[in-house]
């Protein structure tokens, strides 16, 4: 029997594509309304949460970044470095060394060929004498004298060194800012005169050059004044300045037990670090050309290279006689803790909050990757910070809180719906699938079985008519035909108890009696059901048993019919010249039937299918061998019954080994 196109089975599928469309279809259209109504919600959570934080920020700029607030935070920390320009745009702090003359430096190149060259120190003395008498500057004059001492000193006369420099010393100061700049360094040599003189002297001296070199920068904020004493020559030069200090530092690093030292020491290294800083922006800022509109105080963003950014504030006018400008330094950490009130204000709700400069780099708050996009970016809000920005970064997870409870309505609803269209439409197609099989089980069955049955019957039938007309030569051709028919007969009880089997095994009706039973009596109760088959020409077939096998729990007939099978299937697919080897022996605890065969063998692929129920690797009607596609589902069946396992190794066109392993022990 055969199931034409266009039957059953086309009839089912157009019900399955009906089902599945009418469960799709709501489904989607629920989703996607489901999908927009989160979307708007989600956009109207973000929408509050902008203008509230807009709010925000507003406030928190008025309270903390106004004019006042940030002059009061001016007033409270000393700044990290200062310019000073006058009136008409001009650097006035920190000044460099203005140095001397070409022709004064011919001068003194001249002597030190003597000093340093051919190291005649008497005659280098004597001309630094001659040019100290001669000359008229005194900023040449001191450095003659000291060149003086630094002669002196070469010739062991460290004494007479000494005394040369404390008349320099003693000299009282003009205003002269070359002058300053000697008369620092006159300090310096003679500290290195007196190093291994009296310790008391060396450090009354170190005192005094602190105090020389520190002079009029020592602690001043008022920047009118610096400007003014910097016009006047008062200061000694910054770069000056910078070096003495860095010179009297390490004079004074191994004096530890001078309370006043130590407080000169203090203020010595406040000083060196803004001088640092001054003289750096001094050097890329040296006109106030950053200044735009005089009269108001205003920020200034100073980069002076990539790994040393500075921010500035600008305060004075410029214009007027007698007035200066001032550029106060402030580096970035002092500048960030300016924003710290602010920062906190904003941050008041679950947030991360940047406050980026005019050149749009990090000045205060929390880092966040460049990839990220923030929240809400906006103008700083301050006449201090112009061009500067502020930017929220808000995790989705605030969203998500936000707007939890309206999205939760939405998609528990949603869901509910979603489900109980699947559970519904899942449930219709498990039983249409069901039925679909249930029908296909059926055709294929009674194809098979019409099939199988009619083979043998027909051949009876033929055989016994021949028999009936008396068409047969002699006695043993008709003792022949009986045997066939007797065959045939053997054939058909066979197919039948297979599915009597297999009826009972559907119906859990199949009972199993256990009893100790030899391995080997169950071999030969199988060969010899075979045997008049595998005795036939063509057939190679040999058994080997293993002596001293245990006993094992098993029902004997079942596990004759298992091996009956096995054996069976490699007789029917073996070619022309078969050769089977049936064996028992003990492995691992375990007794293990094998039967092989050089038969036609089975695809990898396949190798678990073949235990189905009425599963044949070739399932036409017109195939080479009989049988229904129970055998190996019975024979699964039994050894599941028996705790056992069976395996097979095949590979095509070379043959099978199908093992059956029990336990000894249950």
């Amino acid at each position: 029997m055969t199931v034409k196109p266009g039957s059953s089975s086309e009839h089912l599928w157009w019900v399955v594509s009906l089902l599945a469309a009418a469960v799709i279809l709501p489904t989607v259209c629920l989703l996607w309304f489901m999908t927009a109504a989160v979307r708007n919600e989600r956009l109207a959570v973000r929408q509050k949460l902008s203008e509230i934080y807009q709010q925000r920020m507003e406030t928190a700029a008025k309270d903390h970044l106004d004019f006042d607030h940030i002059n009061s935070q001016l007033a409270m920390v000393y700044s990290d470095g200062f310019v000073v320009y006058d009136s008409n745009g001009q650097l006035v702090y920190p000044m460099v060394d203005p140095g001397i003359s070409l022709a004064d430096q011919q001068r003194f190149a001249a002597i030190a060929v003597l000093e340093y060259g051919s190291r005649e120190l008497e005659d280098a003395y004597a001309q630094y004498q001659t040019l100290a008498e001669s000359t008229e500057n005194p900023a040449i004059k001191i450095l003659a004298m000291v060149s003086q001492a630094r002669c002196l000193y070469k010739l062991d006369r460290s004494a007479d060194a000494a005394a040369l420099l404390d008349s320099i010393l003693a000299e009282p100061d003009e205003d002269d800012l070359a002058l300053r700049a000697q008369k620092c360094r006159a300090y310096l040599f003679l500290l290195d005169c007196l190093k291994d003189s009296d310790s008391q002297v060396f450090r009354l001296r170190l005192s005094q050059a602190f105090d020389y070199v520190m002079q009029g920068t020592r602690t001043s904020d008022d920047f009118a004044i610096l400007g003014k004493s910097a016009q006047a020559g008062k200061i000694a030069p910054a770069d000056v300045q910078l070096y003495a200090l860095n010179r009297l530092m390490d004079y004074g690093a191994s004096i530890t037990d001078n309370p006043e030292l130590e407080n000169q020491k203090k203020h010595a290294a406040w000083l060196q670090a803004r001088l640092n800083t001054s003289l750096t922006v001094a050097q890329y800022y040296p006109a106030p050309s950053f200044v735009t509109t005089p009269g108001i105080v205003q920020s200034a963003v100073l980069c002076l290279d990539a790994d040393r950014p500075v921010y500035g504030v600008c305060s004075g006018q410029t214009g007027h006689e007698g007035e200066f400008l001032t550029l106060m330094v402030f580096n970035p950490q002092t500048v960030s803790g300016w924003f710290a009130p602010y920062l906190s204000e904003v941050k008041s709700f679950p947030a991360e909050c940047s406050i980026d400069d005019a050149r749009g780099i990090l000045a205060a708050g929390d880092s966040v990757p460049a990839d990220r996009k923030p929240f809400l970016k906006l103008p700083l809000g301050s006449s201090y910070f112009p061009e500067w920005s502020v930017a929220l970064y808000i995790e989705s997870s605030a969203f998500e809180t936000a707007a939890s409870r309206q999205v939760a309505v939405y998609i528990w609803v949603g869901l509910l719906v979603v489900v109980l269209f699947l559970v519904c439409g899942a449930l219709t197609a498990q039983m249409i699938g069901r039925q679909i099989r249930l029908n296909r089980l059926k055709n294929n069955f009674i194809a098979t079985v019409t099939h199988e049955l009619k083979t043998p019957l027909s051949s009876m039938r033929l055989l016994v008519d021949t028999l009936l007309d008396g068409s047969y030569a002699n006695q043993q051709q008709c003792k022949e035909y009986l045997e066939l028919i007797g065959r045939e007969n053997e054939r058909l009880s066979r197919m039948i108890d297979s599915f009597l089997t297999f009826s009972r095994m559907e119906r859990n009706k199949q009972v199993f009696e256990f009893k100790p039973v030899h391995p080997a009596d169950i071999v030969r109760a199988a060969v010899e059901t075979v045997h008049s088959k595998m005795t036939q020409p063509g057939c190679d077939f040999s058994v080997s048993i293993a002596e001293n096998l245990p006993q094992i729990q098993a029902d004997k007939d079942a596990m004759v019919t298992v091996l009956v099978n096995l054996l069976d299937n490699a007789w029917k697919y073996s070619l022309d010249h078969k050769t089977i080897r049936f064996s028992a022996c003990a492995e691992n605890d375990r007794i293990c039937f094998a039967v092989a065969d050089n038969g036609l063998g089975i695809p990898r692929r396949l190798h678990k299918k073949i235990f189905g129920r009425f599963y044949q690797v070739d399932n036409r009607l017109s195939r080479r061998v009989e049988g229904c596609g129970l055998g190996l589902s019975i024979v699964k069946y039994i050894v599941n019954a028996h705790k056992g396992v069976i395996e097979v190794k095949s590979k095509v066109a070379e043959g099978s080994i199908f093992t059956v392993k029990l336990n000894i022990h249950n």
